[in-house]
């Protein structure tokens, strides 16, 4: 008998052993179809990304690789557009995203603009707004490496707001042009031809070709647009331009355009490091932009896309217009030299790149 009970626990203590092993198996099973089932997954990932960015095209393929990697080794800055309406900045405004997001489209970036992110942006730059004067390189770099959304570009559309006085921040930054913001960003202006801003600007509010306009003459408009009021009108037809260049120029009515208001207009014009005339300077537009920002950019810029944007073809005036914009031209005596002056900066701007690249490379070669 008692045999038999030490052969019972003899074959028992075999049988826990052999449920030991079959449970450390069936563990070392599970634990490697997991780790298979993760590298199946991570393969799956790569594999799918790769076909993903090699059906985008070149051009793009080598933005997303940009952003992605090297961004802020290849641009010290970050990038603030002084973006008045109409005058391209949509469209550049989508290229620089291009940088972050390797497919362009339609999407709610709000032409850059701070906007719904200036609760962060003050979170990273020490209570500072975007065009605070006192706004410093490390400030920037701190916002830009902590908000991905704003993707390395702030753009400045005051024009946008309808505001009868430009007192957006005060402009502080105009009021100071030897303020550490203008070493904070690398500074972009865009400029157009007033009279072809204006009818473009015009027809974005449906509203009829003429100068000057009145604004109850449209009870349609006013009624899509309940904004819309006889200052706005006034404002976006009488140097429009220059309002966003001279502090308390932008007010209704408003001030006389004299030799004072040129002067602080064209030294605010000097202060940027890019000029950019996106319509009529197309060419020497896109040479600027590759050198300063980017070749990527000028691609994404000159891209079948973006082209129609700006290749639309131009109405002709009609002889009501002509005599209309006759009126125009006098009443924007600053907005038309201001322009002259922005696109000789503009070619000055190119010519001193060029003749610095040349140089690097002589010294390369030699």
């Amino acid at each position: 008998m008692r045999r038999e009970e030490i052969r019972d626990e003899e074959e028992l203590r075999r049988e826990e052993k052999m449920n030991s092993r079959d449970s450390t198996e069936v563990m070392e099973v599970r634990g490697r179809s997991r780790y298979l089932t993760c590298i199946y997954i991570c393969v799956s990932v790569s594999v799918c990304s790769l076909l993903y960015a090699l059906s985008i095209p070149s051009e793009n393929r080598n933005i997303f690789v940009i952003r992605r990697i090297n961004w802020e080794t290849k641009f010290i800055r970050p990038i603030y557009v002084e973006h008045v309406m109409k005058t391209g900045g949509t469209a550049l405004c989508e290229a620089l995203h291009g940088e972050c997001f390797p497919v362009v489209v339609k999407r709610s970036f709000r032409n850059c603009r701070v906007d719904n992110l200036i609760t962060q942006f003050r979170i990273f730059s020490k209570g500072k707004n975007w065009d605070d004067p006192g706004l410093t390189l490390n400030d920037t770099r701190n916002v830009m490496s902590n908000v991905n959304n704003f993707c390395n570009v702030v753009f400045n559309e005051p024009g946008w707001s309808f505001r009868d006085q430009n007192s957006f921040h005060r402009m502080g930054m105009y009021r100071n042009l030897t303020a550490p913001i203008w070493s904070a960003y690398t500074t972009v202006l865009l400029v157009r031809d007033p009279w072809s801003r204006y009818k473009s600007h015009l027809r974005q509010w449906n509203l009829k070709i003429t100068f000057p306009i009145n604004i109850t003459m449209f009870s349609t408009v006013k009624d899509n647009l309940k904004l819309l009021k006889d200052s706005h009108i006034f404002q976006i037809g009488n140097n429009f331009i220059t309002q966003h260049l001279v502090p308390d120029f932008r007010r209704y009515p408003p001030l006389p355009c004299n030799e004072d208001i040129l002067n602080r207009a064209k030294l605010a014009v000097d202060n940027f490091d890019v000029v950019l005339d996106l319509i009529d300077m197309q060419n020497d537009s896109y040479d600027l932009i590759s050198i300063k920002l980017g070749e990527s950019i000028q691609n994404k810029m000159r891209s079948s896309y973006l082209k129609t944007m700006f290749n639309k073809s131009k109405p002709i005036d009609t002889a009501d217009e002509i005599k209309q914009k006759k009126l125009f031209n006098e009443a924007n005596l600053c907005d038309i030299e201001i322009v002259k002056y922005a696109r000789r900066r503009l070619q000055n701007i190119l010519e001193f790149e060029k003749k610095r690249i040349e140089q690097n490379q002589l010294a390369v070669d030699s």
